[in-house]
């Protein structure tokens, strides 16, 4: 009994500890009744291929066999186009394109200042004695945490015509790491996405 209220009780600690983010739904097509979608192409427009990298395989994790990271299929970034886009989504089979982009990003340092304690050194080795040790003031020194909050905007667009048919922005704040931040954020993004019912 005890061990499992332990095991609750960590369990719902690191619920609370996780970044979790927010959406707004901005867009929604009016003639998407019955209308569900079976392939995906997650295409992540970052400045960097890392970055890129990161994300899309990220949101593929989320979404399942039904989506495909476009890098698989456009390798460099900078050949992103929407002709590079159509021609992927050919390939793969993809009856809608998901693209993602970072919106703003802000940084900020939390502190957490320092201590001054009174440390005893040992002047020799002979017996313990309180008029053996010199007592000195050391100062634990100010930590800096980096908490950074990002916004992200996701479109979804029908191959079929092109037509943008869903979007959102979400967001996630006070990310510890940028790995913190990529799983709060493609984890609230394939959330809307189930969400709006697009995917059967």
């Amino acid at each position: 009994m005890i061990r499992h209220i332990l095991l609750t009780s960590m369990l719902l600690g690191l619920v609370a500890c996780a970044t979790t983010g927010q959406v707004t739904e901005t867009y929604r097509a009016t003639d998407l009744a019955g209308i569900r979608f079976e392939q995906i192409l997650v295409v992540g427009i970052a400045s960097k291929s890392s970055s890129r990298r990161r994300f899309e395989d990220a949101l593929v994790a989320q979404l399942g066999e039904r989506a495909i990271a476009s890098r698989r299929e456009i390798e460099r970034t900078d050949d992103i186009s929407r002709e590079s886009v159509v021609a992927a989504a050919a390939r793969t089979g993809a009856d809608a394109v998901l693209v993602t982009r970072l919106k703003d990003a802000q940084t900020r340092a939390k502190s957490r200042g320092g201590r001054t304690d009174v440390q005893a050194r040992r002047k020799d080795e002979r017996l313990v004695d309180f008029f053996r040790y010199d007592y000195v003031d050391y100062t634990d020194p100010e930590s800096l945490t980096l908490l950074t909050t990002a916004v992200i905007t996701t479109d979804l667009y029908r191959v079929s015509d092109e037509a943008r048919v869903y979007a959102f922005e979400s967001s996630a704040a006070d990310a510890k790491t940028i790995e913190e931040l990529v799983d709060a954020l493609s984890r609230t993004v394939a959330s809307s996405v189930r969400r709006s019912g697009l995917l059967p």
